[in-house]
């Protein structure tokens, strides 16, 4: 089981990676700004970052339902189906 969750952690971390690398070449090519470009590829990170946790089940609706804003977050991700 722990092998399990370190080999989803090296997935999720991996795309993020690779999400994150293309976000900031992509915007620093086209705005020059290096400062613009990297906040917008942390926005992109984590929310990459947040799509593949759900997506591999590495967080329960009774996890999400503990965040602030929760039942609102427990919603939406059921809307982008997300969360089964």
């Amino acid at each position: 089981k722990a092998i399990r969750r370190q080999r989803q952690m090296c997935i999720r971390d991996s795309i993020m990676g690779v999400a994150v690398y293309l976000s900031y070449q992509l915007a620093l090519y086209l705005l020059r700004v290096n400062a613009i470009a990297t906040v917008f590829s942390i926005l992109i990170g984590v929310i990459v970052y947040a799509v593949v946790l759900l997506l591999l089940k590495g967080l329960t609706e009774e996890e999400i339902l503990k965040f602030p804003k929760g039942a609102a977050l427990v919603r939406l991700v059921r809307k982008m189906h997300l969360l089964r």
